[in-house]
């Protein structure tokens, strides 16, 4: 080998070397407990918040393992996300625990020791014991009181009761409202002070060029027509609530029900059933699953987004129609006051009455102008994903980021977004 061949091979060595070192520099963050992005079948809000957080962190320079469900064993990215896809079992009280299961013992072979691991929903928190045992910072998001829902039976939802202690292994328990906070902070009070409220973000979408009227089109509506329902279709959601005040209500307007079910069949069945008990299939109109670009033309659209759940955690429903300015009825939860203040239009849980007489009073242009003025002043007053991505970043890594290398890029609405799942 000659001389020049030497230094080549030295120098080229070195420059891997030097690559390497970068690469570790700057981290890794994994995610376990989410679906994936939003494209997974019956995704919602977690899956939206997870999108949002680790595109701005791969923006500062972090890299962002993300495991999501599908059907078979899969690499892809994301921009620059990467994203591994793994099997599971398409039950309701397996499909957890099935696909965390694999995920963990994928992950032990492309495990770094330095990796920040990031827990989401409370069915893993077992996840926060094993991977402090292993030496990694832990992470756990909790996005709201999950064992309340309807969704589950009581078996389920004592179980994850009984789940609610694991996340004490946790480096950090982050949750999305300050009602959350305060339940873990009176549990465990030697904790409170690893125990902290970050709400989700506005997902920060310019507003869209592209015109979906042939949509509205074929549902036989015009802009400004038609109320709309986003979400999962799942109990706690309420959306039977909504199809018998729009009955009783006597109003013009028609109702827009876009998302579909997560392993609840039995509840949509009785949601298409009500529709048509109530006389109103004619004005009903369930449009499943849309890409992110439709929603938002809906969101911008419609008359008023109306949201009758039960329970919420942080709304990224309503954080969607904050930031098209749109008319939001929503159920008088605290959490739901956090996000709207006085520019919501509230009512009692469960209050049928309630909920029509609302819609009657959406008959009045002035009212839902007015009311989307006071939602865009409200819109000011949010934070937006990329300030939540930096507070993020000092909780994995408790160190200021160095603005001039890794300064957040635009927010961009996603390719595609799905149904809110609080």
């Amino acid at each position: 080998m000659t001389a020049r061949q030497v230094r080549f091979v030295r120098g080229f060595s070195v420059a891997l070397r030097r690559r390497a070192r970068r690469r570790r520099s700057r981290g890794r963050v994994v995610v376990f407990g989410a679906k994936g992005f939003p494209q997974v079948d019956a995704a919602g809000g977690v899956e939206r918040g997870v999108q949002h957080l680790t595109q701005r962190l791969a923006s500062f320079g972090v890299d962002c393992l993300v495991y999501e469900r599908s059907p078979r064993r899969s690499w892809r990215r994301e921009g620059r996300v990467l994203l591994r896809g793994l099997p599971f079992i398409n039950k309701k009280h397996q499909v957890y625990w099935s696909h965390t299961c694999l995920s963990v013992l994928d992950y032990l072979a492309y495990r770094r020791r330095d990796d920040v691991v990031h827990v989401h929903n409370i069915n893993n928190s077992w996840l926060c014991a094993l991977f402090r045992a292993l030496g990694h910072r832990v992470v756990f998001h909790l996005h709201g009181q999950e064992w309340r829902a309807a969704k589950w039976g009581p078996i389920m939802s004592l179980s994850m009761r009984l789940s609610i202690p694991m996340v004490l292994f946790a480096d950090i328990v982050v949750t999305v409202c300050e009602e959350s906070r305060r339940l873990l902070a009176n549990l465990f009070p030697w904790r409170a002070m690893r125990i902290i409220c970050i709400p989700n973000g506005l997902p920060g979408a310019a507003r869209s060029a592209t015109s979906h009227e042939t949509l509205l089109a074929h549902l036989g509506l015009a802009p400004g027509g038609f109320f709309l329902s986003a979400g999962r279709l799942v109990p706690q959601k309420r959306v039977e609530l909504l199809v018998q005040a729009l009955a009783e209500s006597g109003s013009r307007f028609s109702l827009i029900v876009a998302g579909v079910g997560s392993h609840s069949t039995a509840y949509v069945t009785r949601l298409e059933e009500e529709v048509r008990r109530c006389g109103v299939a004619d004005r009903v109109h369930f449009v499943g699953q849309l890409d992110w670009e439709q929603l938002l033309y809906l969101y911008t659209n419609c008359r008023a987004v109306v949201h009758p759940s039960d329970h919420e955690g942080c709304s990224n429903t309503l954080l969607e129609a904050i930031e098209c300015h749109a008319c939001v009825v929503c159920t008088d939860l605290p959490e739901n006051r956090a996000l709207l203040g006085d520019a919501g239009l509230y009512t009692a849980r469960g209050d049928v009455d309630g909920l029509a007489a609302t819609l009657r009073a959406l008959e009045c242009d002035g009212i839902v102008a007015e009311r989307q003025r006071m939602i865009g002043a409200q819109q000011r007053r949010l934070r937006s994903w990329d300030d939540i991505a930096i507070e993020f970043h000092s909780i994995y890594w408790p160190r200021p980021i160095d603005r001039r290398v890794t300064a957040p890029q635009p927010a961009s609405a996603p390719d595609q977004t799905r149904s809110d799942a609080a």
